[in-house]
């Protein structure tokens, strides 16, 4: 997949998985918060990643790493991209952000230290832009990654925090506390519901990123 790691001489990865994209003309590859890296403390080297499928779903803003003709390998194309270089460092840490954040729950069971997701989607039939693509493709939403059987199969302990604005009503309602509701207690990641000072579906801010590293 297409890719930039950008070296700064860290001894930790920083991954970053993009977000949907809605542009009459977007740029491809298309890499989230390109130039975060720039702020972020120099112990981290940044690898940012492309959407996989992005050139067949941009009509819908991206794929959420799953394509009709080859269902669930998106995870299996970022995880190769990742171990190409993770053994260079002493740490993994992805984040990824709505889109992203989905895919980020969904690599949890691997032996990444610490996934930071914000706004996820987690029922991919609950979101607009996600239902409309699964639609185009004819694919049942019981064939995409399943959050739950993710976590609940998770032995790495690695440490997962999730992050959501507090007036993200549409996320809170439809994924986030179904949810909590339905996965066991000893599996839930840790829930951040807090203020971004914006209203609805927006990302943090890179100081607040660089604040959680």
């Amino acid at each position: 997949m297409q890719h930039r790691l950008i070296k700064r001489g860290g001894c930790k990865l920083l991954v970053l998985l993009p977000s949907a994209i809605k542009r009459v003309d977007p740029p491809n590859p298309y890499y989230a918060r390109i130039g975060w890296h720039t702020s972020i403390s120099t112990e981290y080297d940044c690898l940012y990643l492309s959407d996989p499928y992005f050139d067949d779903t941009r009509l819908f803003g991206g794929s959420w790493f799953i394509h009709s003709l080859n269902n669930k390998v998106g995870l299996d194309i970022i995880k190769e991209c990742i171990s190409k270089y993770q053994d260079n460092y002493e740490s993994v840490t992805v984040y990824g952000s709505s889109m992203g954040g989905y895919a980020a729950l969904a690599l949890s069971n691997n032996a990444y230290n610490r996934i930071i997701v914000e706004c996820p989607q987690i029922y991919l039939d609950r979101y607009p832009d996600s239902a409309n693509y699964l639609k185009s493709v004819s694919l049942d939403v019981d064939k995409t990654y399943n959050i739950s059987e993710i976590l609940c199969s998770n032995t790495n302990n690695c440490h997962i925090d999730i992050y959501v604005n507090v007036s993200d009503h549409h996320h809170i309602d439809a994924h986030i506390l179904p949810f909590y509701s339905a996965i066991s207690r000893a599996k839930r990641p840790n829930l951040h519901i807090i203020d971004y000072g914006q209203v609805g579906h927006v990302a943090m801010s890179k100081e607040m990123l660089c604040s959680l590293l």
